[in-house]
């Protein structure tokens, strides 16, 4: 599939009197023309900090864009003016803020941040099978932000996680369901409902910490149940798993912290 949207080792800061504020952490995206790339993780991972981003609404300052690329169609948005990427923006990049209204003009690539939250559950599947239909018909691609796994599931073609600005594993959403591999994946999907009357869930323990406040190494280790000691003094890099296509992922538990310099 032709890219349309590629992400490139992207960090984007908040500098406040209260410190560096590390929404996004050296995120790596690529979002084709026709598909759904759904993109999830709990309240204050940096998701929506992401979309803004990739539409250059970020405001500086406080905000920064410390590294990295946002390539739409080859071109990278991080070197045009304002000028330049106003004619972009809502012709070819739409976003949905929380509000279906944004489709009116067929972009080429749609932002969806959390588009049904506080709708009930009919409205909810007709707006997000009205944006398949216009997938279909136009091949706009779609970047789905929620916090609901089950809508993924149902409408995303691939999947990334994210928690504390990183993308921590990302894989065809079929493989991430079925094989789920980083502990983070593995919790959210453990603190689903199984439709079972008076079944117990297992939230993941802990919270997100504030990206102003991260731990050492990765992120996720104070509230991870395979946490090794390593897993406080490195961050691990993103690798693909074996004998798995397209499924990549950010843990100490799938390479050897001996081999990082």
């Amino acid at each position: 599939m032709d890219s349309l949207l590629g992400i490139e080792n992207l960090s984007t800061f908040f500098h406040t009197d209260d410190g560096v504020v590390k929404s996004v952490r050296n995120v790596d995206l690529n979002i084709h023309r026709g598909e759904t790339l759904g993109l999830v993780g709990e309240s204050g991972c940096g998701k929506s900090v992401t979309a803004l981003s990739a539409m250059r609404l970020i405001p500086q300052p406080p905000g920064r864009f410390e590294s990295g690329r946002i390539l739409f169609k080859g071109q990278d948005l991080l070197s045009l003016s304002e000028s330049e990427m106003e004619k972009i923006r809502g012709n070819d990049i739409s976003m949905i803020f929380q509000e279906p209204m944004a489709i009116v003009c067929k972009p080429m690539l749609l932002i969806a941040d959390e588009p049904t939250t506080a709708l009930d559950a009919t409205i909810q599947a007709q707006i997000l099978e009205l944006l398949v239909a216009l997938r279909e018909q136009t091949r706009m691609a779609i970047l789905l932000i929620t916090h609901n796994l089950g809508i993924i599931a149902q409408f995303a073609d691939r999947v990334a996680v994210m928690y504390s600005g990183k993308i921590v594993e990302e894989a065809p959403v079929i493989s991430l369901f079925e094989s789920p591999s980083h502990p983070y994946t593995q919790g959210l999907l453990n603190s689903l409902p199984q439709g079972e009357p008076g079944e117990k869930l297992e939230p993941i323990p802990g919270t997100v910490p504030h990206p102003a406040y991260l731990p050492g190494g990765c992120a996720f280790h104070p509230r991870c149940p395979e946490a090794m000691p390593h897993c406080q003094e490195k961050i691990p890099p993103t690798i693909n798993l074996e004998n798995k296509k397209d499924h990549k992922i950010a843990c100490w538990l799938f390479d050897d912290p001996s081999a990082e310099s």
